[in-house]
């Protein structure tokens, strides 16, 4: 997992969110590419606990820090951990 972690900050710092004095990095793009980045992360953590279960089915909806509303498909994804 150590060796993800290290791949996925390389990858977060092509396109950094919010870095003081650099307005360029305060963009939406910007912060899209820092949310994909978090829930990469937070599906490696999950799939590398125990086994898991997402239900979505009680979600309506959610929203990202960059402020993307996501509608609720209704799907159930399983791990077999």
């Amino acid at each position: 997992m150590r060796t993800i972690d290290m791949i996925l900050d390389m990858i977060e710092k092509e396109h950094p969110y919010k870095v003081p004095g650099d307005r360029d990095t305060y963009g939406k793009y910007n912060e899209g590419w820092s949310d994909a980045i978090d829930r990469v992360r937070g599906a490696l953590q999950v799939m590398n606990s125990e086994p898991f279960e997402f239900d979505f089915s009680s979600v309506k909806s959610f929203k990202c820090r960059c402020g993307q509303k996501y509608i609720n498909t209704g799907r159930t994804e399983r791990s077999e951990k």
